[in-house]
């Protein structure tokens, strides 16, 4: 876990979120993270799907710009990032 908090520590991207500090017990350790203003992909899907909006190829691709820069930052460090969901925060977008 060490190597984790290092690695996050490392970071520095306007689509990845930043570890602030880490915070050690006996038996866990907890990663204090940066606060993001924003709404979550998965939030923005929902509504517009609620409101019967569908998404223009433009702003789909907007999207999908922003998502693969971060994980285009990654993996330039040699990181793989297994676990995209849509639950993630976009920024600017909405």
């Amino acid at each position: 876990m060490k190597n984790e908090v290092e690695l996050l520590n490392s970071l520095d991207h306007p689509r990845i979120v930043s570890l602030k500090e880490t915070r050690e017990t006996a038996k866990k350790l907890y990663l204090v993270m940066e606060i993001m203003n924003g709404k979550s992909l998965y939030d923005i899907i929902v509504k517009a799907k609620e409101q019967g909006y569908k998404f223009s190829n433009y702003e789909s691709s907007l999207c999908i710009k922003g998502i693969l820069e971060a994980v285009a930052y990654l993996h330039d460090l040699g990181i793989a990032h297994r676990d995209l969901k849509p639950g993630i925060y976009l920024f600017n977008y909405y």
